[in-house]
């Protein structure tokens, strides 16, 4: 999506889930431009507005969201940044793992990395040509980004 049309659609279910948390018939009912409080949200439909934001976008939600962010404006700025950097960490794990595929897995055992990542996985040492080793090697796909950059590091 474009920026304006990711924001539009954030918009969207932002006004949406106001709207579906106090009764209001669609979500163009919602002003961009009143607070939440103004609009009549409480304490309780704040969290029901927060759980189904949180729904909606995969993103883990503060429980002040609605308090830290009063309308429907500030809250699709709050989450464009969050998707956005979620987004980023996404991009910067496949881009890893697209490194660490290409290194052949002779090069990795020639390195002593290949036992490394296996022990961050928490798989048993192995000679290379047994299934074990087969099932580690595979296991690699699975570590963190976290994991897999200490590793690489030497730490």
């Amino acid at each position: 999506m474009t920026p304006e049309a990711r924001h539009d659609h954030l918009l969207g279910i932002v006004r949406g889930w106001v709207a579906a948390v106090l009764g209001f018939a669609g979500g163009e009912q919602v002003s961009v431009e009143l607070s939440f409080q103004e609009l009549g949200l409480t304490s309780v439909t704040a969290v029901e507005l927060r759980n189904g934001l949180q729904s909606a976008t995969g993103l883990r939600l503060p429980s002040t969201l609605i308090f830290d962010y009063p309308t429907a404006t500030a809250v699709v700025a709050f989450l464009l940044d969050s998707l956005t950097e979620a987004d980023a960490e996404v991009d910067e794990e496949t881009q890893l793992r697209a490194l660490l595929a290409r290194i052949p897995l002779g090069r990795l055992r020639a390195a002593g990395l290949l036992d490394r990542l296996r022990a961050l996985d928490g798989a048993t040492e192995s000679t290379p040509d047994t299934p074990e080793a087969t099932a580690a090697d595979a296991d690699i796909a699975t570590m963190t980004p976290a994991d897999l950059i200490r590793l690489t590091m030497g730490t």
